[in-house]
C-alpha cells in the first residue's frame, strides 16, 4: 500500500486515538471490508497472502498482550487491520517502531507524574476549553494512545521499507 493513502487511511484512527482514546468499530469493518474488496480485484498490494499473514502476525503479537491487559481490544483489531493493509514485514517494523513511541510516551508520562516535570503544561490545558472537551469525550478512559503510534508507525515504515512497495 502506497504510503500517502495509509497515511489518509490512519488519519481517522489517530484521531480517534488521541482524542477519545478509542478505536472505532465501524470504522475498522469499513476499511476491512474495502481492502477485502480490492484484494478481491487484485487492485492493491500486498496481495490475499501476505495479508492474511499480516493478520496472524498482529494476532501473534497483539492477543497476548491483551490477554495480560497490556494493551486494549482497539489497539488489538487495529494492528489486524494494518497487518491486513500492510503484511507481516511492514506490520513488525511498525510495531517495534510503535513501541519505541509507547514507551517514550509511558516514560514522560511516568516523570511527569513522579517529578511534576510538566505540571506547568497540565495548569495551562486545565484552562483551555478544547482540553475539557477532550477529556469528556475520553470519558475516563487513561492510557498510552498506541493505535496512533503504530498508524504512524505503519506510515513511516511503509514509506522507507523497500519490502513494502
Amino acid at each position: 500500500m502506497n504510503a500517502l493513502v495509509l497515511l489518509i487511511v490512519c488519519v481517522p484512527f489517530v484521531a480517534y486515538d488521541l482524542i477519545a482514546r478509542r478505536v472505532p468499530n465501524r470504522l475498522v469493518l469499513i476499511v476491512a471490508l474495502a481492502q477485502g474488496v480490492l484484494l478481491s480485484l487484485g487492485r492493491v498490494p500486498p496481495g490475499w497472502g501476505a495479508a492474511l499473514a499480516g493478520f496472524s502476525a498482529a494476532a501473534a503479537l497483539m492477543l497476548p498482550l491483551y490477554a495480560v491487559r497490556l494493551l486494549g481490544a482497539g489497539d488489538v483489531k487495529f494492528a489486524a487491520l494494518l497487518g491486513l493493509l500492510i503484511g507481516p514485514v511492514p506490520l513488525l517494523v511498525a510495531w517495534l517502531l510503535a513501541n519505541l513511541a509507547a514507551g517514550a510516551h509511558a516514560l514522560l508520562h511516568y516523570a511527569s507524574a513522579r517529578y511534576g516535570t510538566v505540571g506547568w503544561l497540565g495548569a495551562s490545558l486545565g484552562q483551555r476549553q478544547w482540553w475539557h472537551r477532550v477529556q469528556s469525550a475520553r470519558q475516563g478512559r487513561e492510557g498510552i494512545p498506541y493505535a496512533a503510534y503504530m498508524a504512524l508507525a505503519a506510515c513511516v515504515a511503509v514509506r522507507y521499507l523497500p519490502l513494502a512497495s
